[in-house]
């Protein structure tokens, strides 16, 4: 016997129905939100196995590199910019939920009802013998005769009462289903940011896992690979938006089975980021790649990079914990006797509301020597800025999670 689950909805209405073990409840999930509705019809037979849900593969998608720069540290999603100009949209494609098969089940016949067939009462008849009075001449006689009344004989007419029995609903609903789809739905969107933000890239529900240097912190796996190492069962990239200020600022959000799980996280966001304060991570990039100069023929050049990260735990949280962490890479080259240096750096907030992790991030990039003139995109974004930017999207989003049924 198949013990208590999430299963195809067999009336089709629904995407899934819990099976408590022994039947069908009137529980219900549709895109991770539950509700209720009763199961029409007849209830499987006892020895009935409930059909088994075929897991559905997502295909994990590979985004697109920028034609901007892309940012060498991509913890969770950022986009880097171009020296010179506007930074460029990252094609992220989103992926289609799965359908599955359903079957149709009737309803449950009502109690039946038992007729009753009521009697009637028989009165019994009342006799009575008069008394004879026999009057003789210096004699006098009185004579008595009586008869009992026979006890009636009554019917009951109560009818007896009828028992019905039904099965209680279960005390707990049955856990939402976290998807990357799901997440993608509590990220902010164009109608929750200022209306002078820019949208750059759209929403990933199914981001990828990589690693090595200029991707994950001190060369090690990015954010979405470090969620699943941890247990994450679902992770996806909001949108990038462009700032007044030309920084670039995302949300993304990772979803666990269990609180432990998701702080366990952020203690390896901890561990990761701190792991080369020190010993900065060095490796080269072709200009193809990195995308810093406005004009052609310079793909070939190699930046020269160097990468240091870090990262610490807040003692105070708008959620129930949250973890602050930097990553800054600084490029040179030299082309034609010109040294030409900037400096990116990204920095993120991971703030953890129950077993779900929202990761806010704000790009930029600073410190331009060798261009003859500076660049108007030139911002070097601080903490403050970040939490500023978290400050306007964080309300909407935790209502959602609320109403997804993920806090």
């Amino acid at each position: 016997m198949t013990s208590a689950s999430w299963q195809p909805d067999p009336s089709g209405r629904h995407e899934t129905r819990w099976w408590d073990g022994q039947r069908w409840t009137d529980h219900v999930s549709d895109h991770g939100l539950s509700s209720t509705d009763p199961l029409v019809a007849r209830t499987p037979p006892a020895d009935a196995q409930p059909p088994t849900m075929a897991q559905s593969s997502m295909d994990q998608p590979t985004m697109a590199q920028p034609t901007m720069a892309q940012p060498t540290m991509a913890q969770p999603a950022t986009m880097a910019q171009s020296a010179m100009a506007q930074p460029a949209t990252m094609v992220q494609p989103a992926v289609a939920e799965s359908m599955y098969e359903q079957q149709q089940w009737a309803d449950a016949p009502a109690p039946n009802r038992v007729p009753w067939i009521i009697g009637g009462v028989v009165a019994a008849a009342l006799i009575v013998i008069g008394a004879i009075v026999v009057l003789s001449d210096g004699d006098t006689s009185t004579t008595t005769t009586s008869s009992t009344i026979p006890a009636s004989t009554l019917v009951d007419t109560t009818l007896a009462e009828e028992t019905t029995t039904s099965t209680a609903p279960p005390t707990t609903l049955p856990p939402v289903i976290a998807t990357g789809a799901l997440l993608v739905g509590v990220l902010p969107a164009d109608a929750d940011v200022p209306a002078d933000w820019v949208r750059s890239a759209e929403p990933n529900p199914a981001p990828e896992s990589l690693s090595g240097p200029g991707i994950g912190y001190c060369g090690s796996t990015n954010s979405v690979g470090r969620a699943q190492l941890a247990g994450s069962s679902a992770q996806a990239y909001g949108p990038i938006w462009t700032l007044p200020d030309t920084t670039t600022f995302a949300v993304d959000a990772y979803a666990f089975p269990s609180e432990a799980e998701a702080s366990a996280y952020l203690t390896a966001v901890l561990k990761d980021a701190n792991a080369c304060p020190g010993n900065p991570v060095l490796y080269s990039m072709t200009e193809a790649e990195a995308q810093l100069f406005t004009a052609d023929g310079f793909d070939d050049a190699l930046w020269a990079i160097d990468e240091h990260s870090g990262a610490t735990k807040e003692a105070t949280s708008e959620g129930d914990e949250a973890v602050q962490a930097f990553a800054q890479q600084h490029f040179a080259v030299t082309i034609s006797d010109t040294d030409y240096e900037v400096t990116t750096t990204t920095i993120i907030y991971y703030e953890r509301w129950g077993d779900v992790v929202l990761a806010y991030s704000l790009y930029g990039r600073w410190g331009y020597s060798g261009w003859p003139e500076p660049s108007e995109f030139e911002h070097q974004p601080t903490l403050g800025e970040l939490l500023t930017a978290a400050g306007q999207v964080r309300a909407v989003m935790v209502q959602r999670l609320t109403d997804a049924g993920l806090r």
